[in-house]
């Protein structure tokens, strides 16, 4: 349940709350601060000063640019919300509903969004280095040159989701599902993939690098034809292998 105080504060707008915030962290609302300052500021906030936005109802709330960092929003509905450059830092997301929020050049580093929903959400260029996304779901969401280094996407429903440019370096995405996703220049390098569901997948200019990632799922996938040649190769000498040793046990 929302902290009713809380809640009304935010629904007065972003300046009021972000002045607030400020406030209640013992800073001059009025003086500009500069991004290290800032961050450093939210880092040392006493835990009960967190925003308790736990269950809130703001479905297509206007919070573009609002201070969100470490607020509890689990289960809140965000729904269709405007939340373009919000600052969502280690915010607690879990269950939320955000399908079709804007969260655009949205700050969500080291954030928990574990099984909420983003579908059709718009995360171009977002921060969501570090986040749990584990079992959320992101189908059809847009989430071209976004920051997902290091997040954890295991299981997560990423069918028919835009992930162009994206730089997935070290990523979790074992048993995610990515059918009909477009992969088309992203980085993958060291992401483990392992079990994604690939089918339709288009991976056209990617960089798998050290990708951990099974051949027969990538099989599934749209590749470069060059690549397609080598997987094809490797696959059709693998079962030679495979045939001959047989044939000497016998």
């Amino acid at each position: 349940m929302a902290n009713e105080e809380h809640l009304a504060k935010l629904l007065e707008g972003v300046e009021v709350w972000n002045a607030w915030r400020k406030a209640r962290r013992g800073e001059d609302p009025e003086e500009e601060q500069t991004l290290n300052a800032w961050l450093n500021a939210w880092r040392e906030e006493d835990s009960d000063l967190r925003p308790d936005l736990r269950g809130a109802e703001l479905s297509g709330a206007l919070l573009a640019g609002a201070d969100l960092s470490r607020a509890m929003l689990s289960e809140a509905n965000l729904g269709g919300a405007n939340l373009v450059g919000t600052f969502l830092n280690e915010a607690d997301l879990r269950a939320a509903n955000l399908d079709g929020a804007n969260l655009g050049h949205a700050m969500l580093p080291d954030a928990n969004l574990s099984n909420a929903s983003l579908g059709r959400a718009e995360l171009t260029i977002s921060m969501l280095s570090g986040t749990d996304l584990s079992e959320a779901n992101l189908s059809e969401a847009e989430l071209s040159r976004a920051d997902l280094v290091e997040t954890n996407l295991r299981k997560a429903d990423l069918s028919a989701a835009d992930l162009w440019g994206a730089d997935l370096s070290n990523a979790q995405l074992s048993e995610a599902n990515l059918r009909g996703a477009t992969l088309c220049k992203a980085n993958l390098d060291r992401a483990d993939m392992r079990h994604a569901d690939l089918s339709g997948a288009d991976l056209r200019g990617a960089e798998l690098g050290s990708a951990d990632v099974y051949i027969e799922d990538l099989q599934r996938a749209r590749l470069p034809v060059v690549f397609r040649i080598i997987l094809t190769l490797r696959t059709g000498y693998a079962r030679l292998h495979e045939f001959i040793g047989a044939a000497r046990r016998k």
